[in-house]
């Protein structure tokens, strides 16, 4: 399943971009600033069918992949001030498991899943940095360059 992942990167990649771009022109619309509607309409378009294209089990892979970069490390979420703010902070935890073996863990809770489920999930929430923190705790990029 490692390999599969390691083959998997440079969608992965795309994710990401794709992720933080629509992420970066909503952040702009909620901070007054005028958009270009036509450019996130695009911007989805094409996310969407970069996602629709891939297969059930690429998606649950890559999902996988974003989950170990969301808990694997420590998170902690914390209220700040008056209002529903919070701030994710991280703090080092060991990861005693090899990468085979956290993909296999993770992995094993989405196989029921179905695609329409990871294409919601992937297109709903802004997983790009999850998934770039998972590439660099299974080591993907390692002996790649």
């Amino acid at each position: 399943m490692l390999t599969k992942a390691k083959e998997l990167l440079p969608l992965m990649k795309r994710i990401i971009e794709y992720s933080g771009s629509i992420e970066t022109l909503e952040a702009r619309q909620v901070d007054g600033f005028e958009g270009n509607p036509e450019e996130m309409a695009r911007l989805k378009q094409e996310y969407a069918a970069l996602l629709e294209s891939m297969s059930r089990e690429d998606l649950l892979i890559i999902r996988a992949v974003a989950d170990i970069g969301m808990s694997e490390r420590g998170h902690r979420l914390t209220g700040e001030g008056q209002g529903p703010t919070y701030r994710e902070s991280t703090f080092e935890i060991e990861i005693r498991s090899t990468p085979e073996e956290l993909l296999a863990n993770y992995h094993q809770y989405l196989v029921y899943h179905t695609k329409e489920q990871e294409i919601r999930y992937l297109f709903a929430r802004g997983v790009g940095l999850n998934l770039s923190e998972g590439i660099q705790i299974l080591e993907l990029e390692h002996g790649l360059r």
